[in-house]
């Protein structure tokens, strides 16, 4: 009977480390896709109208800076496509099942019901809001299907294998650092808010104040790299998949 007890509490701590590593790991991931896309492509994603959002706050761009993005976001999309070919043809399978309209593209409510499908649980809706604003790249109010499949392609990408050197090299790279040669969460949301990229700031700034060891109120390298690995060390114990 103690044995069994003690089986049933190992259970529940490793159980409440799987659901803290996955949201750890789901922010992380998010993170790494917002670098990915201030650093990737041959140029950077055109900026919105200066002073200018529409409906709800979405961000105003011309016409031609839609066309812009929408070029870049699909070419962003194909390179990753190529290497996952098998799960690109399962989320267009999907996708199409619910584009029940057949417009290409997702409303709010039907990319939660997309993701309950796909993850296998229950997305709230903040959770679907916060995704499908990520996911709207040129702000219009839809996501098409090349915008919500590099988001979740690079996902996916991110559960199988994370480049700690070249994320930190990156974060040391885009955001400005202190005195001390640390990273802080100011400058981090000053480098977003300049050049207007939508970010899940709650995750974010949540997953840098686990990162924060010391207390300091900024953030090392070896911070981050330790990090990271622990993350690591925890997905190949126990399992883990971004964003489930």
């Amino acid at each position: 009977e103690t044995h069994k007890n003690h089986e049933k509490i190992v259970e529940v701590i490793v159980a409440q480390r799987n659901v803290k590593a996955r949201r750890a790991f789901a922010a992380l991931a998010t993170l790494c896709f917002q670098l990915d896309v201030l650093t990737g492509g041959d140029s950077e994603l055109p900026m919105p109208d200066a002073g200018s959002k529409g409906r709800k706050g979405r961000q105003n761009f011309s016409a031609s800076a839609k066309t812009a993005i929408r070029r870049q976001v699909e070419d962003m999309y194909q390179q990753l496509a190529a290497q996952n070919q098998e799960f690109d043809r399962e989320l267009r399978r999907i996708f199409d099942a619910f584009d029940t309209r057949k417009s290409g593209a997702m409303s709010r409510e039907q990319l939660g019901a997309l993701m309950n499908r796909i993850s296998g649980r229950e997305f709230s809706a903040e959770e679907v809001s916060r995704l499908y604003e990520l996911m709207d790249f040129d702000g219009n109010g839809m996501v098409e299907y090349a915008e919500m499949a590099y988001v979740l392609l690079h996902q996916r990408a991110m559960s199988e294998h994370i480049d700690t050197a070249d994320v930190v090299d990156k974060m040391w790279r885009i955001f400005p650092t202190e005195p001390n040669g640390e990273i802080t969460a100011d400058g981090i949301r000053a480098t977003f808010d300049r050049v207007q990229l939508k970010w899940d700031a709650r995750a974010v700034l949540r997953l840098l104040d686990e990162m924060d060891v010391d207390r300091n109120g900024s953030i090392s390298r070896r911070e981050l790299t330790d990090f990271i690995n622990s993350l690591e060390l925890h997905r190949n114990t126990f399992g883990l998949l971004a964003g489930t």
